[in-house]
């Protein structure tokens, strides 16, 4: 993984964490159907279970040019839509994930199976994490 590099000598990297907050249901569900299939990381808390899905953006950020300086969350908010567009998004884990979702449960519905409805529940949550990532900025360093 390159770093970006701003003009004024910082380097830095940038991510988009999703999380998906679940209960214990919830996750035992999407670990046994979904879980071999993505790479995530999940942390558990006083509300449940909070599901991570980590994407770099370093090579989708490097196409718009150097900035001067570090650039904000604000900024890279700015990117997002530009980002979901980008190859970046389309191979990631956690686009690949919503799509074997909808298939899985046009599938299960096809079949008749009554269970949907916690996977429908799944993928609705997957979709809001995607619409508000948090936007994570580390490694800054001065490169002389």
């Amino acid at each position: 993984m390159e770093k970006l590099k701003a003009r004024n000598g910082l380097a830095y990297s940038v991510n988009l964490v999703f999380l998906v907050p679940m209960n214990e249901n919830e996750f035992q569900k999407f670990n046994v159907l979904f879980g071999n299939l993505v790479n995530f990381v999940e942390k558990i808390n006083d509300e449940g279970i909070i599901v991570h899905f980590t994407l770099n953006i370093n090579e989708e950020l490097s196409k718009f040019g150097e900035f001067k300086d570090v650039p904000s969350k604000t900024e890279i908010k700015n990117y997002i839509p530009l980002i979901k567009d980008s190859e970046v998004f389309l191979n990631s884990d956690i686009n690949f994930l919503i799509k074997t979702i909808e298939l899985y449960r046009i599938k299960e519905n096809f079949n008749k199976n009554l269970d949907v409805s916690l996977i429908k529940y799944l993928e609705e949550k997957i979709k809001k994490s995607i619409d508000n990532p948090y936007i994570q900025i580390r490694n800054l360093k001065i490169i002389p």
